[in-house]
């Protein structure tokens, strides 16, 4: 007995050391358990965790008399014991996240997301440490707001893991991301499995050189990936999955097409031969399309020529290289019976562009270019920032975006080892300024090649990539955020499994007070604000902003939106924009200066010389004046085309095409702005002009608009509880634009208000209105009335409104119950008079 008491000590400590041994943090536990080690015949039926838990043993007898039964909960509340590749225990709980990627097998990259990350985390944890100067954070979310530099990575929502860490003298980021299904799936204890996946890195470092000088480095790539497929070669190239590399290239199109339709010059075709493997092969393509200028056969406006190369053996086709001899404004695009869409029609890629638009064969060359599908995108920057260094600062960035390319063919088994070439592109910019007391100097040179790309191709769901599906297959490294709201105005499913979103309202520059909704509708209620009863005595129509405009499309830049990504320059421009600015006065500044661009892919160009005083003066009390001129000579017939938000009455405001008019080709414009504010106890005077001239030297005729608003309100309190507020507005426009209807503005429009306010009881009040509106159109009514053709008008507005507000369960509400009648009579189009009532019932908390 003794012996055998000695022999279970001594298996008991063994059997502890070897746990402790796993790690210092590792709990003490046995690793078999007491009975293995009890040279018994007898077993013993009882679930593993009933014993250390609730204390039951199958030799016990079950009696409820006294203690009631308590139901099962789970051993493991707490969750389970987690371990890290070291087998050091790290503590008990549950998996969070985890993104796992394994080469040479199936399904190799997974990422799950439980449901404890959005219930717990609401999507986003982050864990930071620091020991003197050193500071680091690691952050998982699926909408981090990430940004490395203006040309390589801007996203609203990125989602994946973002890695910092930063000492006095330097900065770190990482970012890592599967660009494709990066999501929770339906099932949070499931994990995304995936043997094919598109996986994104970025890497920026920045330095502290001096106490003035910055220099930084940012590496950003996408690229397509199998877990099957090895990972010889450079991985940051890509691969092509398998819808790609489901067949050899049998056919490939080249389209040349006119790369400036509607001028006149179109692009010439000479000839073309095909290398295979690098040598050259007797075949000729099948010619479809185009239009015959005696031997020679051209591409233009909208008929492109068609090149059909069928290649023999294609089994035997590593490598496809091209050459033809053009001429002329061409643009070349390429695809292939494996670049196709949803519905099997070629997809077709740029590949070339020519230089300026040329019409006389001067700029006729051999293009050389190899054929691939795409598999991988990357860009590299280099970028420098100098602070205060005797008045001068600067900041510029260098990229350069490289495209690879695989030649796909599925008997190469090894996909890495397929061919590969690339396609080049940059993008640069400089921004320079000095200051030197009230002398100030700003310069600013850019170039973005129209080929420049920050995008990459991601799978879908099926496996498939889709190179015209925006949505579905494009993962964009600069998101296309106009209005600065967080909220990407293009739609992308970059996680591939919720519905696609967009910006349901983009409104840059119209949402002052940030509350995203446009200050033209506070309300929301569809009715423009300026156009509303009441509300149109406090707010101006659009005619009355004022702003610089200078890409010339007419549009204040500030209100500008495009369905493009956000660089800091247009894509395909080049040029220079440099100013002097003197104070001349306190508060009033003159700025000198000139503007250039140019479109290198084409002909179009554009020249502005301009000067801009500017002026601001608050005085307590005699009120706040605004003066503003810019006179400018304009050579610019570089269309910048937009979608504007526009909201008409009685209609949700949206996006709609604006196309920029050009009527600044040759001109000389002047642009003036003056307001006039004063408030004083309770008395409020404003008064904006608004006047532009366009003097035109070319065949259009000359122009203009000018506008002035005039209002005035005051909050007269007759006794206590008794508010009367009178107001009066007036809004007078006339003017011509340069556009082809030759449109003429001459109206006049009076607006006369007066409201009571009585307050009741402690925090109710009762509100009665009554509105006079007098328009006035002095243009004569045509005989046929376009549909923006306003004729004389008398409006009234009767309003009635309780109010009352109050505290309810934590909350602070505020209910409105009222009624409004709207008469308008017309002067000439009877048919039009309208008569509007409304009731409404409103809470607010």
């Amino acid at each position: 007995m003794k012996l055998y008491s000695t022999s279970l000590c001594l298996l008991l400590l063994v059997s502890a050391h070897v746990v402790a041994v796993r790690g210092p943090q590792a709990p003490l536990r046995l690793e078999y358990g007491f009975d293995p080690f009890i040279p018994t015949l007898r077993r013993w039926y009882v679930p593993q965790e009933l014993y250390p838990f609730y204390g039951w043993g199958g030799y016990k007898y079950t009696n409820y008399a006294r203690e009631n039964y308590l139901r099962y909960i789970s051993y493991a509340l707490d969750g389970t014991n987690r371990y890290d590749i070291f087998g050091n225990y790290l503590l008990r709980g549950w998996r969070v996240y985890a993104w796992r990627q394994e080469q040479n097998r199936l399904l190799g990259s997974g990422i799950l997301k439980g449901d404890r990350f959005g219930k717990w985390f609401k999507n986003l944890v982050v864990a930071s440490d620091a020991l003197g100067q050193y500071h680091t954070s690691l952050t998982v979310g699926n909408q981090i707001r990430t940004s490395l530099t203006p040309l390589t990575f801007n996203k609203s929502r990125f989602n994946g893991v973002q890695w910092d860490l930063a000492a006095n003298h330097f900065a770190i980021t990482v970012l890592l991301s599967r660009a494709n299904w990066p999501v929770t799936p339906l099932r949070s204890s499931d994990s995304v499995q995936l043997t094919e996946y598109a996986n994104f890195i970025g890497l920026r470092g920045q330095a502290e050189i001096n106490e003035t000088t910055r220099l930084g480095a940012t590496l950003v790539n996408s690229h397509l990936a199998s877990s099957v497929s090895g990972s010889a070669g450079f991985p940051f190239a890509g691969v092509l999955l398998d819808d790609q590399n489901s067949d050899s290239v049998r056919e490939i199109l080249v389209r040349i097409v006119d790369d400036s339709p509607g001028d006149g010059r179109g692009a010439i075709y000479f000839s073309s031969r095909l290398r295979i493997n690098g040598e050259l092969v007797p075949v000729r393509p099948f010619v479809e399309g185009g239009q015959r200028r005696g031997a020679l056969l051209e591409a233009v406006d909208s008929e492109a020529i068609l090149l059909r190369f069928r290649i023999p053996n294609p089994a035997a086709a590593q490598r496809l290289n091209f050459d033809l001899v053009l001429a002329d404004d061409y643009r070349v695009e390429v695809a292939s019976n494996l670049q196709i869409d949803d519905r099997g029609q070629p997809v077709f890629l740029p590949v070339a562009r020519a230089a300026g638009n040329v019409g006389d064969h001067t700029n006729r060359r051999v293009l050389h270019f190899e054929y691939g599908l795409p598999s991988g995108n990357q860009i590299a920057a280099f970028d420098l920032e100098v602070r205060n260094l005797l008045g001068w600062e600067l900041r510029g960035e260098f990229a350069h975006n490289t495209r690879f390319l695989r030649f796909p063919n599925i008997a190469q088994t090894l996909r890495h080892k397929q061919h590969l070439s690339r396609r080049g592109a940059s993008a640069w910019f400089v921004d320079l300024r000095y200051q030197s007391g009230r002398l100030s100097w700003s310069g600013e040179l850019f170039g973005i090649d129209h080929n420049y790309a920050t995008r990459g191709f991601i799978p879908d769901q099926s496996g498939r990539v889709n190179y015209a599906n925006a949505e579905r297959n494009w993962f964009e490294y600069i998101d296309d955020d106009d209005d600065h709201d967080g909220e990407v105005d293009w739609v992308r499913f970059e996680d591939n499994l919720l519905p696609g979103f967009a910006d349901r309202a983009v409104i840059p520059g119209l949402d002052e007070n940030n509350d995203q909704i446009s200050d033209y509708d506070e309300n929301e209620n569809s009715l423009p604000d300026y156009d509303e009863p009441f509300w149109q005595h406090y707010v101006d129509p659009p005619d009355f902003m004022f702003g610089v405009d200078m890409n010339n499309n007419t549009i204040v830049d500030r209100l500008e939106n495009d369905q493009e990504a956000d660089y800091p320059y247009k894509k395909g421009h080049r040029g220079y924009n440099i100013h002097l600015a003197i104070d001349v006065y306190p508060h009033m500044s003159l700025r000198l200066g000139q503007a250039r661009q140019r479109l290198p892919a084409g002909m179009e160009r554009s020249h502005v010389r301009y000067a801009l005083i500017s002026g601001l003066f608050d005085h307590g009390r005699w009120g706040r004046l605004e003066i503003f001129d810019m006179l400018k000579r304009v050579e610019d017939d570089i269309a910048d085309d937009l979608l504007l938000w526009k909201q008409l009455p009685g209609r949700r405001g949206g996006l709609q095409p604006f196309a920029d008019p050009l009527i600044m080709r040759d001109a000389l414009v002047n642009e003036s702005y003056v307001a006039y504010a004063l408030l004083r106890n309770q008395f409020t005077v404003r008064h904006k002009l608004r006047f532009d001239y366009f003097n035109q030297f070319d065949d259009w005729e000359d122009s203009f608009f000018i506008g002035l608003v005039n209002r005035v309100d005051y909050r007269y309190r007759v006794r206590p509880g008794l508010v009367l507020v009178p107001r009066w507005k007036n809004i007078w426009r006339r003017g011509t634009r340069s556009t082809p209807s030759r449109a003429r503005q001459s109206e006049l429009q009076e607006i006369i208000s007066l409201s009571a306010v009585l307050s009741l009881l402690r925090r109710s009040r009762v509100e009665v209105g009554i509105e006079m509106q007098f328009f006035r159109n002095f243009e004569p009514l045509p005989a046929a009335p376009p549909a923006d053709y306003i004729d004389d008008f008398l409006g009234r507005t009767y309003s009635l409104q309780y109010t009352q507000r109050h505290d309810y369960r934590g909350y602070e509400l505020t209910t409105n119950i009222g009624g409004e009648f709207r008469d308008t009579d017309f002067a000439h189009l009877q048919e039009l008079n309208v008569t509007r009532m409304r009731a409404f019932v409103e809470v607010v908390a």
